[in-house]
C-alpha cells in the first residue's frame, strides 16, 4: 500500500505558489521598466558589447533570439543570447537585462563587476 503524506502536498503547493509569485513579479517589473526609455539611446546589444569590450573580452558574440525573457549566456559557444526585445530595445528593462547577462554570463579573473559598473557609467557619459 502506498502511503501519502499531506505535508508533501503542502510543501509542493507552497513552493509552486512561491515560484508563480516570483515569476509574476519579474514579468511585472520587466513590463513596467520596458515602458521607460533609456536616456543613452543605446540598445541592449550595444550595452552588452560595451561591457564586454571594457573588460577586454572579444571572443563573446552578442546575438538575438526569439522568446521574451529567454536571455542567457551560452559558455560552450561563447554567445550572450538576448531576446529580440532586449537585443534591439532601448528601454531601461532591455539595458538592465543585457547588462546583467553580460556581467553574470562571463566569469573568470579577467571579468570584475566593480570596474564594469564604472566603465558603463563612463561609457554612457561619453556617449551623451
Amino acid at each position: 500500500m502506498i502511503h501519502f503524506d499531506p505535508l508533501y502536498l503542502i510543501i509542493m503547493l507552497g513552493t509552486t505558489a512561491l515560484a508563480m509569485w516570483a515569476s509574476w513579479r519579474v514579468k511585472a517589473a520587466y513590463n513596467r521598466y520596458s515602458q521607460v526609455p533609456a536616456m543613452s539611446g543605446l540598445s541592449g546589444a550595444q550595452i552588452a558589447q560595451r561591457i564586454l569590450d571594457l573588460n577586454n573580452i572579444h571572443d563573446v558574440e552578442v546575438v538575438p533570439t526569439h522568446g521574451l525573457l529567454s536571455d542567457h549566456y551560452d559558455p560552450q559557444n561563447k554567445k550572450l543570447v538576448l531576446c529580440e526585445e532586449n537585443f534591439y530595445g532601448t528601454n531601461v528593462a532591455a539595458l538592465g537585462v543585457a547588462a546583467a547577462g553580460a556581467v553574470a554570463g562571463v566569469t573568470g579573473d579577467r571579468f570584475r563587476v566593480g570596474p564594469v559598473a564604472l566603465g558603463i557609467r563612463e561609457s554612457l557619459r561619453n556617449h551623451s
